[in-house]
């Protein structure tokens, strides 16, 4: 069976590189470096998402499906090493040779991911078969996401047929389907909980976020006939972990 691997990650300012690239004032906090960079993007695209290469990552959260078990693993070590940690996920993938999924992989993750590992100078798993490995889980090797150097499955994009116009957020579908509350936390809290050192609540909710988009992909593949109902039980099993069933507004719709 061809491995699954979906996977989220949290990528916060990367301060040094903000203070480096726009020579700022010594004197200025790494909240008020922070700020600067993302008034000047708001100027620039009106939110304050900053671009890809300014961006740190923080953690990456997987949910492996394979063989019939489910499995989530967070990489991020207490050391906060950015390349060890995107090296670890390469590594990971080089490993398994699973089909990737991400929720928002052309816009969000891939362009994070390619960046910064080349400022850390990781080195980019290497797929052996990808048109076996796509085919073999009902894709084709068209349908995934900027195919060079991390060929992925953007499943919000696939979810809105390529129309930004129609797209949801993960959040409400999240709501709608498994959980009662959010899965999704704002990026400035992410960004304080980082800069207040509480690692814990950021792996919490990055391993939400990617059980969530997880929860997503197995109804997508069920639906479309191609996972079995003994890996799509071993899946929800974990989603269940994660989300309780206490959904009200999922059950009336079942």
């Amino acid at each position: 069976m061809t491995g699954i691997l979906v996977f989220d990650l949290v990528a916060v300012p990367d301060i040094a590189g903000l203070r480096h690239v726009y020579e700022l004032d010594p004197a200025l906090t790494d909240h008020e470096v922070a700020e600067y960079a993302q008034q000047k993007q708001r100027a620039v695209s009106g939110d304050d998402t900053l671009p890809s290469h300014l961006r740190r990552i923080v953690e990456i959260s997987c949910v492996w499906l394979g063989d019939g078990t489910a499995e989530l693993i967070s990489l991020a070590e207490a050391d906060g090493s950015e390349g060890r940690l995107v090296q670890r996920f390469f590594d990971l993938v080089n490993a398994r040779q699973p089909l990737l999924v991400a929720w928002d992989a052309l816009a969000g993750a891939l362009p994070v991911l390619r960046y910064r590992a080349l400022l850390a100078r990781a080195r980019f798993p290497v797929f052996h078969d990808l048109a076996s490995i796509a085919r073999r889980v009902g894709f084709a090797e068209r349908e995934l996401a900027s195919g060079a150097l991390l060929p992925c499955v953007d499943l919000g994009q696939m979810m809105a047929g390529g129309n930004d116009a129609s797209r949801s957020t993960l959040d409400h579908l999240l709501k709608l389907t498994v959980s009662s509350d959010s899965a999704v936390v704002p990026d400035l809290a992410l960004q304080l909980a980082w800069a207040g050192g509480d690692l814990a609540k950021i792996r919490v909710t990055n391993e939400r976020r990617a059980v969530g988009a997880f929860a997503l992909f197995l109804r997508l593949q069920h639906a479309r006939g191609l996972m079995s109902e003994s890996a799509l039980a071993s899946g929800e099993d974990l989603v269940r972990t994660i989300f309780p069933d206490d959904n009200c507004y999922a059950r009336s719709q079942s």
